[in-house]
């Protein structure tokens, strides 16, 4: 069986308490990676160091962990890790979320049985406890319709994928595109003929709810949409006019409206139950 790294950033702000339960998912997996590979996106919080450090001491085998010594963002820090991985099929984490028991063992054989290059699943989010799931976001499964949905939505869940080393690096890795780098690493990939999937089965566990939804509102996520599909837009074959102008104005709408209604917005009409 093939190798597989686990890549996550971590930053200040983040909970101690998420971040170990979701590194404990991961080495609860029914195929435990190999490698753990977790960048410090600049300087931490005691509490966050003392998380990563017990679970170094106790598994130095499986922990590579790195230190950049200033914060500089999501993109920089996953362009960084992608370099400095070990193997070549990479999972991708978020520090705050649970990965499903068999995530890793499903992912790696569907990536090798079918050629994938990138390979993700479905998410479902929840609030306080993955017993109590509020909604599901739901992403095509074949690369006809992801390609199809890439054209105003992003069609993969960051948080769930696999890809290989070598494509990632060959397109480029990951771009500063703020809020929107790993959309933009799917729509290069495309371009580039790369062969995208996505499971049926729920990879990943996510918490989500009203701090998310005030994350998504005001003129910085207006402003950070906009420059994003600015940068979609130049690629002339696959984004265009038409895309770029229904997408930015619906989610200027969104992102004006007050949190409560954009909390139903996307959790009582855009996700599944």
């Amino acid at each position: 069986m093939e190798k597989v790294s686990v890549l996550m950033s971590v930053y200040c702000k983040e909970n101690p308490t998420f971040l170990k339960k979701s590194i404990q998912s991961l080495l609860k997996q029914t195929l435990v990676p190999n490698e753990i590979l977790i960048i410090k996106d600049g300087p931490l919080t005691p509490e966050l160091d003392q998380v990563l450090t017990d679970f170094e001491h106790k598994y130095p085998k499986i922990f590579n962990i790195h230190a950049l010594e200033e914060n500089h963002g999501l993109a920089y820090a996953l362009a960084y890790g992608v370099k400095h991985a070990k193997y070549e099929y990479i999972a991708r984490m978020d520090s705050d979320d649970i990965a499903a028991p068999d995530r890793i063992e499903d992912q790696l054989k569907q990536m090798i049985k079918n050629y994938y290059d990138i390979y993700g699943g479905q998410i479902a989010e929840f609030e306080n406890s993955i017993k109590e799931i509020i909604a599901k976001r739901e992403v095509p499964t074949d690369l006809y319709t992801i390609k199809e949905f890439a054209h105003r939505r992003n069609p993969m869940n960051h948080m769930t994928v696999m890809f290989k080393r070598s494509t990632i690096l060959e397109i480029g890795n990951y771009h500063q595109v703020a809020g929107f780098e790993d959309y933009d690493l799917w729509i290069r990939a495309i371009q580039a003929g790369c062969k995208l999937g996505n499971s049926e089965e729920i990879y990943v566990y996510v918490r989500a709810g009203h701090d998310m939804m005030k994350r998504r509102g005001g003129w910085d996520y207006i402003k950070a949409n906009f420059n994003a599909r600015k940068i979609f837009a130049k690629e002339d074959d696959f984004y265009n006019a038409k895309d770029f102008l229904i997408t930015t104005l619906g989610i200027t709408v969104t992102s004006m409206i007050p949190d409560k209604l954009r909390y139903f917005i996307y959790y009582k009409i855009l996700r599944k139950h």
